[in-house]
This record gives C-alpha cells, structure tokens and sequence, in this order.
C-alpha cells in the first residue's frame, strides 16, 4: 500500500481536485491522509466533506495546530499504514500512472529508495521541467532535481529520521533526500512528467528563494559529515548574519486523529 500525505495550510479550495487525481490513480492500493496544519480557513469541514464523499476510499484526516510543513508531513507519515509515502501538497496534483510507474520502480528494485519523475507546471505556467538522472554528488553540491512528490519507502523516512523541523524557511525536501541518501536510500529517475506542480503569484517557495544561501548554509549545517570543516565554518558565518523569516520551532503539536468514518 502507498500512504498518499496531503499537507494543507490555507489550501482548502484545493482538496477536491488534489484528492480527485489521487483517485484517479489506475494504481488502487493506497490510503490517504489529510493534515490540516491549523489552518483558518474552511480545510477541515471540507475535508471531512471530502471524506464522506469518497467514502468507499481510504481517507483519513489529522487536525492539528500550525507548525509548518515538516511537522505536517511527519504527523501524516506517523499515522500511516503503507509501505511507500508520497507527500502531495494540497494544492498540486498527480498524474493517473504515477502511483503504478513508481510503486513497480520501487518493487522491482530494491536499491532504489526515492521514486521521482519529471514535472509539469501548470496554474499560471504550463512549462515542463525534466528533472536529472540520479547523482549524488549533484544532489549533495549543487542543486535540488527531485520533486518535493517522489514516493519514498517508509523506512527510508524513519531511518533518515523524518524531514527536519528545523527547515521551516524553505528547502526542506533538499534537506530531506540528502538525509536519506547518507543512509543509503539512493534514487532514480522515471523520465515522465508525472507530477503537476501549480504556479501562483505568491507563495513559501518563492520566499525561499531570497534566502537560498541562508537556507543552504543550515543543509550544511544539518549534514556536517558530507561538507567538511572548511564548509561548515562558512555556513556558520553566513547563518550569524542571516535574515531569515522567523523559525522558531514550537513543541510537536497533539493531533486529533479523525477517520474516515467520523
């Protein structure tokens, strides 16, 4: 089973056509799990809304105060069942065979432990970006290439010990691949835009793009066994002078856990 994690902070008006796609998915194994993450928006009636609609599907839902989108994602992950975790934020959307192209590529191949693919905006853009074959080396220097949705084994995420709440700013699926390839959950490609990725005016990955230096400076920091002394001592240098929005992290939040049959 594939445990599909929909995060959502003030993305209600989205649910339905994210969870549609889900739905849409020729592969039938999975479950889903909704996390509003303290939104004051209409998220949590629409969800559950969405539940009884769907209510011949897996969906659950888990209603907790606001703590960012790592905390979201390591709530919805706690509660699943499956084997396989794709993070779908609420907004985007998936494309009908990504679960079976990615399930078949992690069933075949047991040293592949991120599943990702191409991506395709659309929303205000409707350009296509083709993503890299795996390297690490790339990953752990130079850029980001894997989609923040890529599915992943489970025991990918705990041993990697889930996505770092200290990256609240921004690049925290970066953060999170090079914790799980340093733990030997490597990742490979699937050439296809299977992923679609919406684009609005306005948003968290716009802002991190102002403080990518910043925001890298703490991958570094997280990983010092990968970038050596030299690295690390800049990056403190560049953290000591950083203007990032505020991070600070609050106590992992109690969640009230709501099945698809409430």
């Amino acid at each position: 089973m594939v445990s599909v994690v929909i995060p959502s902070y003030l993305q209600g008006q989205y649910l339905e056509e994210c969870i549609s796609s889900v739905i849409a998915q020729s592969y039938k194994y999975w479950e889903i799990i909704i996390v509003n993450d303290g939104s004051t928006d209409e998220t949590t009636s629409i969800a559950k809304l969405l539940i009884k609609k769907y209510d011949a599907y897996k969906i659950r839902l888990v209603d907790k105060i606001n703590s960012g989108v790592c905390d979201a994602r390591n709530a919805g992950i706690k509660h699943s069942n499956g084997h396989y975790v794709l993070c779908l934020d609420a907004d985007d959307k998936i494309h009908p065979e990504l679960l079976n192209k990615m399930t078949h590529l992690l069933d075949t191949d047991d040293s592949v432990g991120i599943a990702y693919c191409d991506w395709q905006h659309f929303g205000a853009s409707n350009l296509t970006h083709p993503s890299l074959e795996f390297c690490i080396l790339h990953l752990y220097s130079v850029s980001n290439y894997i989609p923040n949705t890529s599915l992943f084994r489970k025991s990918a995420w705990q041993s990697a010990g889930g996505y770092n709440r200290n990256m609240t700013a921004g690049l925290e699926d970066w953060d999170f691949w090079i914790a799980m390839c340093k733990k030997g959950f490597l990742g490979k490609r699937i050439p296809e835009p299977l992923y679609f990725y919406r684009i609005k005016d306005t948003g968290r990955n716009k802002n991190s793009q102002k403080y990518a230096m910043q925001l890298f400076s703490r991958i570094v920091l997280n990983h010092p066994e990968i970038y050596g002394v030299e690295n690390v001592n800049a990056a403190i240098k560049v953290l000591a002078h950083q203007n990032l929005p505020s991070t600070t992290i609050e106590p992992i939040s109690q969640e009230i856990f709501v099945s698809s049959d409430d």
